[in-house]
Formats: C-alpha cells, structure tokens, sequence
C-alpha cells in the first residue's frame, strides 16, 4: 500500500476489541481508555470476571466461558480436567466478534482466547497483538495442549506488547523474534495517583489516627506475595524498644486463601491490635488507601512457576509519593529502579532490618518518595502509554 493508501486507512476509526477472559479490569484499563478519542475501542471478558468491570469507561462485551457453559455444577465438575489438559478459559462466542473489529488484543500465549484470536486470522483478515506478562521462559509448556497453544500464538501474533524487559526475553528465549516485540509498560492516571494528605475518614474506618505510622500492603493474600514476612518483620518492629514511641500500624489491604491463618497468627503474636486487614476496596479508592502509607511494603517471593511480573500497587505507590520497600522478585527491580529498596526474597530479618531503617531516617523516606514520584511520572504515565498503544495500533493495521 502506498504512503497516501496507509495515511488515508489511517484517517478512519479502527475497531480495536481488548480480549481478557476473565481478567478484565480497570488498573490497566485506565490507559487504553484515552484510546477512545481516537478509535472505536471494546473490551471483551467474560462471565466470571474475577475484577469489578463498572467503572471501566470502554464498551464492555461479556460472553461466557466454556467453563460456565454448561450451570454451575457441570462447570465445576469441567474446568478441573480442562485447566489440567492446559485449555485456559476459552470464551464461547468469540469467534463471532472478530467479524467486525480490525485488531484484536488478548493476552498470554497460553490462554485459549488468545489461541482464538489467532485461528481467526486469516478468516477475518484481523491482527493480532499480545500482551505478555509472563516472565518466566517456558513457563506452562509442561502439557501438550498447553505448548500447542503457545507456540501458535507465538507464531501467528502480529506484534507483543510486553510489559517488562524481562517478559520480552522470556518471549525472545521461547523463539519470538525481537522485532515482534515491544517493551509498554502498565500506566496509571497520575492526577488521580499523586501525593496528598490522609484521609480522615479512612483512618477513622480503619480505626487508625494521623499519628501512626503506617506500613501498607496491598496485594492477593498468598504465601508468595511475602504477607508472612511482612507480618514477621512488623512483629519484631513493634516490640523493639527503640521504636515504642512511633506507634507502628500494618494495613493489610487485599483478600485471598492467606487470610484466615493471617489473622491466627496475628493473635497468636499477639500484634492483632496493630495490624489491620482491610479486606478490598473498589478501585476508585485505592489513591486515597494509597496515601495512608508512611511505607509501602510488598515483599513478593518467587517460585517455580511464577514471580512478580510487574506490580501495579508499586507504581500505584510510586505515584503517590511513597518509599518503597519491596524484594529481588521477578520484574521488581525493573519496575521501581532506585526510587525503593530491595532486600532478599523469603527473609524477614532483612526486610525488618531495612524498614526499620526507613522509619527512623525521615529524610530518606522523603528522598526516596520524591524519586518515586518522579519514577512514575517519566516512566508509568498512563496518557503516555495510551500513545504509545495507539502508535503501535495504527503501525499493526
């Protein structure tokens, strides 16, 4: 096609449909919404959404699962064996809708809704983008359907948004070529996401007072997010005499299996009353949760089959301002660069050691939170990405 046939395409709105599964959800749909200035933008999930989809400002389109096809017993009784043959969360119907979009945009090479995007392709003249989050190499190709699935989407994916430099050499080791590739990562809506005072009326919910000084997690409540080293850590915080005077608080924000034997062994250290779970918040709260934070802690560990791949609720913080303290965990490094502090993974003391510290230096938690804004704003501003999302969109079609 010529320069004028790609400039006059160009003149016209795309149909862009973003394809989750049952991962659709508004921290990383806040940088494709500016999208829809430009072209005409839908967001594809599915009945079992595991994220509230309200507020997402993208016309939604909900189809079913196969797992959900067939009422809730026969559902259950059916996504064991499929999850075991390595068939992830398949959407019924999704075929129909590559009819009428030009681009379609899933994500990870081993979910069967990308598998779909991919055989549609030459029936429907569409392309084809992947997010790639995973950031382990090879990662599910231990069943034959589930490597069957991700080498055709290697293969037949017109262009990967990777969200890390990491996760595209996971790409370039399973054999995707690096010009396929490019690094994009998550954005958040800075005039939202920004320093600011805290908020009374969560203190007063969370039973807290403007004295505390409070450390904040927020994450899945799962051995590997590093919740019990935290609770480890606080633990000896608080009884350290040095610091009796600063009225030390963790809040625990997130649910998950962890939660019960958090609150056991909250009690059985006898710290319940200084450790606060805050179960979820709807996320048009989570900057004024954010701003509670004297510290925000995420000490995620990795294990065989997984490891931090970004961290949303790291840049979430670095946008208010926060100092960090997080671990050598997967894409962490990359993610917060120098504005925080990175201690092992799976070691409590190292992690009791640098928050304390953190607490006692104000002038490094200043410094620090400073640099993290900054971070934010060069790197993670979701108008930026938003661009950038559109510049690949119209370079793809």
């Amino acid at each position: 096609m010529s320069a004028v046939g790609i400039t006059e395409r160009l003149k016209s709105r795309m149909n862009i449909a973003i394809i989750r599964g049952p991962f659709l959800n508004k921290f990383e749909m806040q940088s494709y919404e500016p999208l829809m200035k430009y072209h005409n933008i839908t967001a594809h999930y599915t009945n079992d959404n595991f994220f509230n989809v309200e507020d997402i400002n993208i016309p939604k389109r909900k189809l079913r699962s196969l797992e959900s096809s067939f009422g809730s017993h026969v559902s259950r009784l059916l996504k064991l064996p499929l999850h075991l043959a390595g068939h992830y969360y398949h959407m019924v119907g999704l075929e129909r809708e590559f009819e009428l979009i030009d681009i379609a945009h899933t994500v990870e090479t081993f979910y069967a809704f990308s598998y779909q995007a991919v055989k549609a392709k030459r029936k429907h003249r569409i392309k084809v983008v992947t997010t790639q989050w995973e950031n382990i190499p090879f990662n599910h190709e231990s069943l034959p359907l589930a490597r069957h699935i991700k080498n055709a989407v290697r293969k037949n994916t017109d262009l990967f948004v990777a969200v890390t430099e990491q996760a595209k050499n996971a790409l370039i080791l399973e054999g995707v070529p690096s010009g396929k590739i490019v690094v994009i990562p998550m954005g958040v809506n800075l005039s939202k996401f920004r320093p600011s005072e805290k908020d009374e009326f969560y203190l007063s919910s969370l039973g807290l007072s403007r004295d505390d000084f409070i450390i904040l997690f927020i994450g899945r409540l799962t051995w590997e997010k590093g919740i019990y080293d935290l609770i480890y850590a606080h633990n000896k915080l608080i009884k350290n005499r040095e610091l009796y005077n600063r009225r030390i608080k963790l809040v625990i924000v997130g649910k998950g299996p962890a939660e019960r034997q958090i609150t056991k062994l909250t009690h059985e250290l006898e710290i319940s009353t200084t450790v606060k779970l805050a179960g979820s918040y709807a996320y048009d709260k989570m900057d004024k949760i954010h701003n509670l934070a004297d510290i925000f802690a995420l000490p995620s560990i990795p294990t065989k089959h997984w490891q931090e791949q970004f961290g949303m609720a790291l840049v979430e913080a670095m946008a208010c301002g926060k100092p960090l303290v997080s671990t050598l965990c997967g894409s962490i490094p990359e993610v917060v660069g120098e504005s925080g502090i990175l201690v092992t993974p799976g070691n409590h003391l190292s992690l009791y050691k640098k928050l304390k510290e953190l607490i006692a230096d104000e002038s490094k938690r200043t410094e620090l939170g400073r640099n993290a804004r900054e971070r934010a704003e060069e790197k993670y501003d979701a108008m930026t990405i938003a661009t950038k999302l559109k510049d690949i969109y119209e370079k793809t079609w």
